[in-house]
């Protein structure tokens, strides 16, 4: 279970902050409280706008080659500048500091997943890039930084219906830039339209003339899930403004109205991806708006669409929130650092600390209220860290070496299990169909509710092994936001026996030996269906005992109907046995082509 830091500072660069720190489990009260001070540093704002001056002028530069480039070497002179200073400072041997570094400690672990939350009315301590203090990088890897306001209060939702949807409201404000280009706000559209499981209402200033009224109104006009502007921004002062058209700029307030009327029926998120928007975080903190994401200085045209990609590309295929930024940061700061140094600085989570963050498939299910979620057990919560720290951490993630990973294409293979209804297929297209592309293993299993099964096929080295273990991450994920889901646990089938064993006690064995569950736990369980059973190598059952295998499998889910399995072979070894699942789906992985293994090298 993840971790949450807070760190309310009272006072500004000038003075100093008092600082008052909390660490806690996520969606319970802090276990440790603990206060001190972050001396003042009243150049370290200088040195951060020195920077912000010269990453501004190289977006707009003019000019020869050679002064440009000179521009680039000068900014990313001062930007490794400010970040020396900024951990110097961050690091400080002030003693009342030092109180609180040496609880960070104390309480914090490497492989904790940490929400750090700076708590602050100072918009120059907001504007601050606090991701960058090297402790995180050091002693906790998976932390990811959000900002608030220090006066918060939960957001009063509805209930809501269920649902299979992510609604999400697209507006697209005016577009034309100084040089009189326009803004790539429809490639941002885009890539929210391509996303399984949504529905989009698009507000597009190029196609309609945007008024304060009609935002008003289609705000108020369904629940939505998610609200997301592409188009000019800025801040002034503390204020964010959108720009709808080229004369018509708004403040959020002048929207009150229609964002508390669309919170209070559920709006979880809203994405500004637009320029300069610490004034536009800070109202919607003050509606008290779950989460939201901005940017913190002005945002080149050619960035914003690959930010949005990163990030929902990582969101949509079940990592959290905070995940799905720092991953999409990364790859800012790996891709574009080069031509725009400290771009990496830009994306900015504010986070209501009375919400939790929300997962897509949350979203997609209608989850209103942070109340959803319960504690999960102690033995729970350690068998769970057991497969992702074996099976994630250890096998999927070393075998891929740090690689992006490759997109698979998959094929629905009904064909290769009988269907439990029985159901009479007229023609060969009803049995064998490509899936569409972006289809995950995952969506396939969530189409299919409680009690899903699911067999996954594929070609010596195809990638389905690595398909079963991206699910159990995706599932994994899913079972740490929301407690009330079974457990994904992988078993290798490789181990199966058979002759007088029953499936069940196989299944009990295999979690004494190699979870070290006991066996009375295991049973109870099993029979409470806790568990979602992932069953990789059915190829690898000796020849004579696969067919007898299948059939246990078979037995098993007739008695346990709920239970979700998930089962993982080579398809000419399946293919030749006698025996066939009772399983409500099949894919096949498809094998890589040319291109896929030539990026991947």
């Amino acid at each position: 279970m993840g971790k949450v830091v807070s760190f309310e500072l009272e006072g500004d660069l000038e003075q100093g902050f008092d600082v008052t720190a909390q660490i806690g489990l996520e969606n319970t009260a802090p276990f440790v409280k603990f206060k001190g001070k972050l001396p003042a540093n009243p150049s370290i704002f200088q040195k951060y706008t020195t920077w912000q001056q010269a990453f501004n002028s190289i977006r707009f530069a003019r000019g020869s080659k050679v002064k440009h480039r000179k521009g680039k070497v000068g900014c990313n002179t001062l930007a490794l500048e400010f970040t020396e200073n900024f951990n110097a400072w961050l690091n400080s041997s002030n003693q009342e500091w030092q109180k609180v570094m040496v609880a960070l400690k104390k309480h914090l672990r490497s492989n904790d997943e940490v929400r750090v939350i700076i708590q602050t009315s100072s918009l120059e301590a907001q504007r601050l890039p606090w991701h960058l203090w090297d402790w995180f990088s050091r002693y906790t890897p998976k932390a990811e930084v959000a900002i608030s306001l220090p006066e918060f209060e939960e957001s009063q939702t509805l209930t809501s219906v269920p649902k299979d949807v992510v609604n999400i409201l697209v507006i697209l404000g005016h577009t034309v830039t100084l040089d009189a280009s326009d803004l790539a706000v429809h490639l941002d559209c885009r890539e929210i339209e391509q996303l399984p499981g949504v529905e989009t209402v698009i507000l597009d200033a190029q196609v309609e003339e945007l008024s304060l009224e009609r935002v008003q109104q289609v705000l108020r006009s369904q629940p939505w899930d998610i609200l997301f502007f592409a188009g000019h921004s800025h801040t002034h002062e503390e204020t964010g403004y959108l720009h709808l058209t080229d004369k018509l700029k708004i403040r959020l307030d002048d929207l009150k109205d229609g964002l508390t009327d669309a919170i209070s029926h559920g709006l979880k998120l809203a994405i500004f991806n637009s320029c300069d928007g610490l004034g536009l975080a800070r109202q919607m903190a003050t509606l008290h708006i779950p989460q939201v994401i901005v940017m913190r200085e002005n945002l080149p045209d050619e960035v914003a669409p690959h930010f949005l990609r990163c990030f929902l590309k990582a969101y949509s295929r079940g990592k959290s929130l905070y995940t799905s930024v720092r991953t999409a940061r990364q790859v800012l700061a790996d891709d574009w650092d080069q031509k725009y140094p400290g771009i990496g600085w830009l994306p900015v989570i504010g986070q209501n600390p009375a919400e939790l963050p929300i997962a897509w498939y949350e979203l997609r299910q209608g989850f209103r209220s942070q109340k959803r979620r319960r504690q999960r057990p102690d033995d729970e919560n350690a068998l769970l860290d057991k497969v992702r720290t074996y099976w994630v951490e250890g096998v999927l993630e070393k075998s891929l070496h740090g690689r992006l990973r490759i997109e698979l294409g998959l094929e629905e293979r009904l064909d290769a299990i009988a269907h439990p209804w029985s159901m009479v297929w007229e023609t060969p297209e009803q049995l064998r169909k490509y899936l569409a592309p972006g289809t995950r293993a995952i969506d396939v299993l969530n189409e299919m509710g409680k009690g899903g099964t699911l067999l996954l096929l594929g070609e010596p080295g195809s990638g389905k092994t690595t398909t079963l273990l991206e699910l159990a991450e995706d599932l994994i994920t899913h079972a740490d936001q929301d407690n009330t889901l079974p457990i994904p646990i992988i078993f290798n089938l490789s181990n199966w026996k058979g002759r007088r064993q029953t499936f069940i006690d196989w299944l009990v064995q295999e979690l004494n030996e190699k979870y070290r569950v006991s066996k009375a736990l295991s049973l109870q369980w099993i029979n409470a269906e806790k568990l979602k059973l992932m069953l990789d190598g059915l190829d690898e059952v000796r020849s004579d005992l696969r067919d007898s295998c299948i059939q246990a499998i078979n037995q098993f889910i007739q008695q346990y109907g709920k239970t979700e399995l998930v089962v993982c072979s080579r398809v000419q070894d399946y293919e030749a046995l006698k025996s066939r699942l009772q399983f409500q789906g099949a894919i096949y992985v498809q094998p890589l082509t040319d291109q896929q293994i030539e990026d991947y090298l």
